[in-house]
C-alpha cells in the first residue's frame, strides 16, 4: 500500500499550522557529482508520486549540476549552493522564500545523510504540504539538531543498516513510498545511451579524485601505458586545475599517442562511443561510463565498500570491474584511522601494480594479441 492512503499529517512536525492547497513535487538530493549520477537511476521512481498536471523539480547542490543532464528533460532543476545556505544568511533566507512561494504539495528527501543546517534548512524553509524523508544517519557532530529536525518531515523511511548499497537503499525507499516491491535496478543509465555503432580503438585514464587520498600512483598510469605500447591511443580526463597539481600524470601526456581531454561530462559522451575500457579511480567520471556501458575498470579504495564501490551484486553490469586491497577497516567511508600511506589511504597504496596490469591485460586481450 502506498504511504500516501490513508495518510494522516503529524501536527507535532512544524511549529506552524500545515499548509494545505499546494502543487507539484520538488525531490532534494544533497549528494555530489557520484551520487547525483547514480541516483539518475532511480529517480522516475519517486516521479511516480506526482498527480496529473504536476511539474517535478530536482533540487540539486551546485556542484552536482554536472550530472542533471542525465535526468529527464521534462523536469525542472533548482541548483543550490550548500555551503552559502550554511554560511550566508541572506542567501539562506532569499533560497527558503523562493521555494515557500512555490507552494509545494509534497516533498521529498531522498538523502540519509542529512546536514542539519543545510538541507534541512531547505526543507525546513519549503514548507511543503507534505513532507517525506529518510530517517538521518547518525551523526555524533550534530546528532541533537538532526533529532530535532526530525520534526520537518510527516513519514520517515527508516532504511535499515548504516552501511549499505547506496541505490539499493534508494530502490527500497521508493518502494516503500509506492507501496511496490521492484528490485534495484543495474547501474546502467536508460535517459542516456551510446549508439554502440562506433569502432572501439581508444583507452581511456581517470586519474584524478576530489579526495586526492584516493589516487592510485601516477606510476600505475605510466605502467599501464607502457604495457599498452601504443596498441591504442590513449586520453586522459579531468580539469586543467587537477593536472596542474598532478606533475606525474602531467609528464604522461609527453609520450605519442597520449592526449588530455577536459571536456564536462555531458561533452566527453561522444568519445566514450569510441572506448575500448575506461581505467579509473573511485570518481564520478567512473559511475558514469559504467552507466553507459563502458568497459570499465576501477582503482578503488575500500573506503566505500558496501556502500558505493565496489556495487552491490545485484546492480553491478557486466561491464564493470573493481580492484581494491580489503582491509578490516573497509568501509570506513573516508573517516581513515590509520596514517596515510604515500599521502593516500593504506588500501589504495596496498594496490599490487602487477594486479593492475594482469586485468587491465585480460580486458583488453592484450596476452592473446601478443600471442
Amino acid at each position: 500500500m502506498s504511504v500516501f492512503k490513508n495518510f494522516r499529517l503529524n501536527p507535532f512536525r512544524r511549529s506552524k499550522t500545515p499548509r494545505s492547497g499546494g502543487k507539484n513535487i520538488i525531490i532534494v538530493s544533497a549528494g555530489g557529482l557520484g551520487d547525483t549520477a547514480l541516483f539518475s537511476l532511480v529517480f522516475n521512481n519517486f516521479t511516480k508520486l506526482k498527480k496529473k498536471n504536476e511539474t517535478v523539480t530536482l533540487l540539486l547542490r551546485s556542484d552536482a549540476q554536472k550530472m542533471s543532464f542525465l535526468f529527464p528533460n521534462d523536469i525542472k532543476i533548482k541548483v543550490v549552493d550548500y555551503d552559502l545556505i550554511h554560511k550566508n544568511r541572506s542567501y539562506r533566507k532569499k533560497v527558503c522564500q523562493e521555494l515557500f512561494s512555490s507552494h509545494y504539495r509534497l516533498l521529498i528527501s531522498t538523502d540519509f545523510l542529512k546536514h542539519p543546517y543545510k538541507d534541512e534548512a531547505i526543507i525546513g524553509g519549503c514548507q511543503a504540504d507534505i513532507t517525506l524523508g529518510i530517517r538521518h544517519k547518525p551523526w555524533s557532530k550534530y546528532n541533537k539538531a538532526l533529532k530535532k529536525n526530525m520534526s520537518l518531515y510527516d513519514r520517515l523511511y527508516d532504511s535499515g543498516p548504516i552501511v549499505q548499497d547506496k541505490v539499493i537503499r534508494w530502490s527500497n525507499y521508493s518502494n516503500w513510498l509506492n507501496g511496490e516491491n521492484i528490485p534495484p535496478p543495474k547501474i546502467t543509465s536508460k535517459t542516456k545511451t551510446l549508439s554502440g555503432d562506433k569502432k572501439k580503438n581508444n583507452v581511456v585514464f581517470v586519474p584524478f579524485s576530489a579526495v586526492p587520498e584516493k589516487q592510485v600512483p601516477p606510476e600505475f598510469f605510466h605502467s599501464i601505458a607502457n604495457l599498452i605500447d601504443k596498441r591504442y591511443p590513449i586520453t586522459v580526463v579531468g580539469t586543467s586545475s587537477e593536472l596542474v597539481k598532478n606533475p606525474g600524470i602531467t609528464s604522461l601526456l609527453k609520450e605519442p599517442d597520449i592526449f588530455f581531454n577536459n571536456r564536462s561530462f555531458e561533452e566527453i559522451i561522444p568519445l566514450l562511443e569510441t572506448v575500448k575500457l575506461v581505467i579509473s579511480v573511485d570518481t564520478a567520471f567512473m559511475h558514469l561510463s559504467v552507466m553507459l556501458g563502458v568497459p570499465t575498470l576501477c582503482l578503488a579504495s575500500a573506503a566505500y565498500v558496501r556502500e558505493i564501490v565496489p556495487y552491490a551484486d545485484e546492480t553491478t553490469p557486466k561491464n564493470a570491474s573493481f580492484l581494491y586491497t580489503p582491509m578490516e577497516c573497509e568501509g570506513c567511508l573516508g573517516v581513515c584511522s590509520k596514517p596515510r600511506e604515500n599521502n593516500v589511504y593504506p588500501c589504495v597504496a596496498r594496490l599490487k601494480e602487477a594486479v593492475v596490469l594482469d586485468a587491465v591485460s585480460s580486458l583488453l586481450n592484450l596476452r592473446k594479441a601478443d600471442g
